[in-house]
């Protein structure tokens, strides 16, 4: 399959521009998840820290003892201070844990249990949530959990809306640098589709063209000796055509010259041959005869004579008039 160069050009260009593209678009969505990502740590990391700050302070402040009982009792009342504090749902769970059937089963929660802080993020259709749960511990041992959750729906859909806009800003790059580069390599083969035109034009024995390529780069430069290859070509078809007349025309007077020397050759040839014959079968015994007959063979003997000189005579003439000229 033939291949027009204009896509030679046009494919491997587009090709490069569209896998940088799609090559930053994946960069700036890594770079956008990890920051978020990491933001949300940050956020679980700093709201533990507040959360077991704000839990001391409670019972400092309330001059009650940091234990199981006391836990139990304030639970509601520290998660809803906490939750207004943070501006997010706080719970705590007390330990020992009731009403098993209403107990979270995010993975994050049953760490917890265990002794480990941990948090999950959510993922549903139309939200985007982190649940942080650590335990709350008295020389090691459990008296509860607490469990903090704050929603990033906004933050995710502010990337959603980030990663789309630059999707449709790196399109609409790639759609222009897509005419513009179809453009630009149109304009660099269509002076050489002309230039290929012009040659099938000479092929077909037109060497009357006119080939408008002013453009002063390489392709100009093409061009330009395209059209003196033309125009040499067909100066030296024009001196090759007058030569092959004038050769035609001294070809049809040397013929007509060899039919006249012919004609002239033959006739005293055949009266030379007539008479010698018949001289040879009489002999002598007709003197009139034999001396009519010598007359004749003379006379047509000289006229030969004449005709003979008259052709070397032409024949210096013509090799005089034809010889050939070298110069440097």
């Amino acid at each position: 399959m033939k291949y027009s160069i204009q896509y030679k050009i046009l494919i491997p260009f587009l090709l490069v521009i569209f896998i940088g593209m799609s090559s930053l678009i994946a960069v700036l969505y890594n770079i956008n998840e990890q920051n978020t990502y990491k933001t949300i740590s940050d956020d679980m990391i700093r709201a533990r820290k507040n959360q077991e700050l704000y839990l001391r302070q409670y019972f400092l402040i309330n001059n009650l003892d940091f234990s199981r009982i006391s836990l139990m009792n304030e639970s509601e009342s520290i998660s809803r201070s906490l939750s207004r504090e943070e501006g997010n749902k706080v719970k705590i769970y007390p330990y020992p844990l009731t009403n098993a059937h209403h107990l979270p089963s995010d993975q994050d929660f049953s760490l917890a249990l265990n002794g480990d802080t941990a948090y999950t993020i959510n993922f549903s259709q139309d939200a985007v949530t982190a649940t942080l749960s650590f335990p709350i511990q008295i020389e090691n041992k459990i008296i509860g959990i607490m469990r903090y959750k704050k929603d990033y729906t906004d933050q995710f859909n502010s990337n959603k809306r980030f990663i789309f806009i630059t999707c449709l800003f790196a399109t609409s790059i790639f759609l222009a640098m897509l005419i513009t580069s179809y453009f630009i390599s149109r304009r660099i083969v269509k002076p050489i589709k002309g230039l290929i035109d012009s040659s099938n034009e000479i092929t077909k024995g037109n060497y009357d063209l006119n080939i408008d390529i002013n453009s002063k780069d390489e392709i100009g430069e093409l061009a330009g000796s395209f059209k003196v290859m033309a125009n040499t070509v067909k100066e030296q078809i024009e001196i090759i055509e007058k030569d092959r007349d004038r050769i035609k025309e001294v070809q049809d007077q040397t013929k007509s010259f060899f039919d006249n020397v012919t004609h002239e050759l033959k006739t005293p040839l055949t009266t030379i041959l007539g008479y010698t014959q018949v001289i040879k079968e009489n002999g002598f015994t007709d003197k009139a005869f034999f001396d009519k007959g010598t007359s004749y063979i003379i006379r047509e003997g000289k006229r030969l004579n004449n005709l003979l000189i008259d052709i070397l005579n032409v024949s210096r003439a013509g090799s005089k008039s034809h010889d050939l000229n070298f110069h440097e």
